[in-house]
């Protein structure tokens, strides 16, 4: 029998793993050929074609269409600061985006950031969640696409991302790409990891994920304390100019499933399929950090923002509340255990709601135990949802994104906005 030799072997098996997972090229290869190798049609320079997104609120109203600012000039304008001690890392951000042309950090840790509005006035922000880019062309093009025009349209002061974000194998560029979107509209951004990011054998970790994305300098997302499970809890403070506090986000990382040690220590047995979530450690952080804040502004009113739902999303359906609006079109997928989070979220008396993703089909709002936990609109068109899963016709899609505006007394607004009917 004639013998492969090894580098032969080698190669046929990177090709039958190329072939298998529809990448061109495993983390990294792209450094030692074109830069824009393995991009595919991921992003762009220009928003994507106007078939694949609803035309702006103010042309459905009768009024002129608003052109969109070029993303890779001048980009969605942005007045937000960070205050504190310069941070010379900021170099390549545009002097047209702010009065006096320097960006400041404050508090800037491994598990908080600061940032000021400081023109007064409302904060508006979008969130998305479960995009799911995963290097399928057609629908990861489309999933930007509308990202990029929702982001030009509305000009928020801030994006948040509410996980499963890029997700699949050899996302290392992927990654990258996502955080050039955000640099090239010239928007902060923050959020969450979903249980997708990491899930494949070959993608990056969920830590270098958070690693990659922190690099941007638009970007506010922080890793957060070793003692703390987890890559990305921490505290995001909104300040007004005067230094008042506006409102506090916190961000949990909630996982996977969960691992055999876990399920063997809540009771579940090894052939269980259990949905981790929000940890002890996690609890007892959040604890911490409010305190923290409460007695750096004498008060706090707060938001968390996580991925997988608390259990009280299920909990509150089963005891007959009904949603105050938005839909529920799939049994909620909720984390397995309840480890306190709800229950010192009441004891804490600062955050008055809660922001998840996972479910794809389920954008509901309501109020538990006077707290109201709500679903971001799900934002990715490459896994499942109401189109493919239910045959719903596009008109009735839910993808989209939530609206956000926040007042300077920390009150807000909410609105679900879907990208094929322009408004909840």
């Amino acid at each position: 029998m004639k013998r492969i030799k090894l580098p032969a072997l080698l190669l046929c098996i990177a090709l039958i793993v190329s072939a298998v997972s529809g990448c061109s090229k495993p983390s990294g290869a792209a450094d030692q050929s074109d830069p824009n190798e393995g991009r595919g049609d991921l992003i762009t320079d220009e928003p994507g074609p106007a078939e694949a997104a609803e035309k702006p609120e103010a042309q459905q109203s009768g009024q002129p269409e608003e052109q969109p600012e070029d993303a890779g000039e001048k980009g969605a304008e942005n007045t937000l600061a960070i205050k504190g001690p310069t941070y010379t890392g900021l170099s390549n951000l545009r002097n047209d985006n702010n009065d006096d042309g320097s960006y400041f950090y404050e508090d800037m840790t491994e598990d908080s950031v600061t940032v000021v509005k400081k023109s007064g006035g409302d904060v508006k922000i979008l969130l998305f969640t479960d995009m799911h880019l995963d290097g399928k062309n057609s629908t990861s093009k489309l999933t930007v696409s509308h990202l990029v025009e929702n982001i030009q349209r509305e000009k928020p002061d801030l994006v948040l991302l509410g996980g499963d974000n890029v997700t699949s194998a050899f996302n290392r560029r992927r990654a990258q790409q996502l955080g050039e979107i955000f640099e090239k509209l010239g928007v902060y951004w923050a959020g969450v990891l979903g249980n997708h990011e990491g899930d494949n054998a070959f993608s990056i970790s969920r830590g270098d994920m958070v690693d990659i994305f922190s690099s941007y300098d638009h970007c506010l997302m922080r890793k957060g304390l070793s003692t703390a499970t987890g890559d990305c809890n921490y505290a995001l403070n909104i300040e007004n100019p005067d230094g008042t506090l506006m409102q506090t986000f916190f961000f949990f990382d909630t996982f996977d499933m969960m691992s055999d040690g876990r399920k063997a220590e809540y009771g579940f047995s090894k052939s269980d399929k259990v949905t981790d979530g929000v940890r002890k450690d996690q609890v007892s952080w959040y604890e911490t950090k409010l305190g923290e804040v409460k007695t750096k502004y004498g008060g706090c009113k707060s938001i968390v923002v996580l991925h997988i739902p608390l259990p009280q999303y299920k909990t509150a359906l089963e005891e007959g509340l009904k949603p105050i609006t938005g839909v529920n079109l799939e049994n909620p997928c909720v984390s397995g255990v309840d480890t306190g989070l709800f229950d010192a979220i009441k004891k804490g008396g600062s955050t008055t709601a809660v922001f998840c993703g996972h479910d794809h089909m389920n954008n509901y709002r309501l109020i538990y135990q006077d707290i109201l936990l709500c679903y971001i609109e799900s934002s990715g068109y490459g896994s499942y949802h109401t189109g493919n899963k239910l045959g719903y016709a596009e008109k009735d899609w839910l993808q989209g994104y939530t609206r956000l505006t926040v007042h300077e007394n920390g009150a807000y607004d909410i609105l679900n906005v879907r990208n094929s009917q322009g408004m909840e």
